[in-house]
């Protein structure tokens, strides 16, 4: 038994005419013929009683008509499926996030594409800074989306600049800072200070400590917490100030003020993924977001 028997069947059984049914499926009658008699024999009963004035299906001809329709959709459902795996549109992506360490550029593009390829899933994976970055090396996400990608990393791993982000000063509402439009980062040597675990956030602790030495003062650290949750909990509590990139708080955070530091470049938000890495879903994706990010340049 094979497809075009199928379809054969299906023809005849929906215009019970013989020479209808062999133009529709581009057959001749004569093959057309054979082809039902050969379906008839391999299933061992007879489909369609022959009648020049009244020709029907039989009932065993009815029952396997409705089977010989599920048999094609699920035959052209193969197909399709097929088809979109091999334009690499099929697939699940793990990626590898910080805590609230998806931007709103972030997550428009990942909307775009899922319009764009449904048949593709994202599934977030969250992990501290260290963590991610080892999940990205060893494969067991995806991709990560990284706010700080220091360049020894940078030689072992492939990224794309998916963004520019204003590192700030985050102060709860009401502190003297927070009607600054902008602050200077030695204004910050008598401030108390908050900051992540290093072990969370070790390029970013590293980074924002340098900063502050190299401007001439140590940080006094009056709290450090394990998340972005603990820390905006250390912020509304007047614990002292945090450094990091506005998009962490990318969304609205009632009772926090972000203040730019005046002498910080813009940070950049990286896309990160093992350069050892095959996949034909993943090349297409770093495509689109390529062009996304290249196009808007």
């Amino acid at each position: 038994m094979n497809m075009k028997q199928i379809e054969c069947f299906i023809a005849l059984a929906e215009t019970l005419n013989f020479t209808k049914a062999s133009e529709l499926c581009y057959v001749s009658q004569s093959a057309f013929s054979r082809l039902i008699s050969s379906l008839e024999d391999e299933l061992g009963c007879t489909l369609i009683a022959r009648s020049k004035v009244n020709p029907r299906l039989t009932n065993a001809g009815e029952r396997i008509y409705e089977q010989a329709k599920l048999i094609l959709f699920h035959s052209t459902e193969m197909k399709n499926i097929a088809t979109i795996a091999n334009n690499g549109e099929l697939g699940d992506f793990r990626i590898g996030i910080l805590e609230k360490g998806l931007t709103k550029y972030c997550v428009n593009l990942i909307l775009e594409y899922q319009e764009k390829c449904p048949n593709i899933s994202f599934d977030f994976q969250e992990y501290g800074e260290v963590n991610l970055v080892k999940a990205i090396e060893h494969q067991q996400v995806d991709f990560g989306i990284l706010p700080f990608f220091p360049e020894m990393l940078q030689e072992k791993m492939d990224y794309i600049i998916l963004e520019k982000t204003r590192n700030c000063v985050f102060v709860p509402e009401g502190h003297p800072i927070a009607s600054h439009s902008s602050i200077s980062i030695t204004e910050l040597k008598d401030e108390p200070f908050i900051v992540m675990h290093s072990d969370n956030m070790n390029a970013g602790y590293q980074y924002y400590m340098g900063v502050c030495r190299q401007n001439g003062f140590e940080p006094r650290i009056a709290a450090q917490g394990d998340s972005i949750s603990s820390i905006e909990y250390y912020l509304r509590c007047k614990k002292g100030v945090f450094l990091s990139i506005e998009a962490i708080f990318d969304y609205a955070n009632e009772g926090i003020v972000s203040v730019p530091v005046e002498e910080l470049e813009d940070n950049l938000i990286y896309l990160v993924w093992n350069r050892n890495r095959e996949s034909k879903e993943l090349d297409k994706f770093l495509a689109f977001v390529g062009n996304k990010v290249f196009g808007r340049e």
